[in-house]
């Protein structure tokens, strides 16, 4: 049985069909399938921002800002600007430039709601990070 992770993972509307082989519904039965990361892995989850981050951040001109609202409705802002977009303040504090675009404050009003964000930003196609920011 040839089972990709997308295929696995079903819900909404196809929950009650038979389109898939196999279905995974808990936690454990996901981490049993994948398996647990490694200790390099989860080494790499910092509480803020070391120097290779900074420097990163430094040659990013992309960014994605995610955030989603209080009922759980997602947005994802693409941010472009010269490199050095965001600026590190300190390490734990990231300033990102808000510019004028259709004033639909979507991102602004959901870090509002609930205080959190999640930010990926790129150096290049094959050379990104992944940032996940609480307010």
């Amino acid at each position: 049985m040839v089972l990709t992770r997308m295929s696995l993972l079903q819900t909404g509307a196809y929950a009650n069909t038979k389109r898939f082989q196999r279905l995974v519904t808990s936690v454990d039965e996901l981490t049993e399938l994948i398996g647990v990361p490694s200790e390099i892995v989860l080494k790499k989850q910092l509480a803020e921002l070391d120097s290779h981050m900074m420097a990163f951040i430094a040659k990013s001109p992309f960014l994605l800002l995610g955030t989603f609202n209080r009922i759980g409705r997602c947005d994802v802002s693409p941010r472009g600007d010269a490199f050095g977009l965001a600026k590190v303040l300190d390490a734990k504090t990231l300033i990102i430039p808000d510019r004028r675009g259709n004033r639909l404050i979507d991102s602004l009003r959901n870090i509002l709601e609930t205080g959190q964000m999640v930010v990926c930003m790129l150096r290049s196609a094959n050379r990104p990070m992944d940032l996940l920011l609480r307010c």
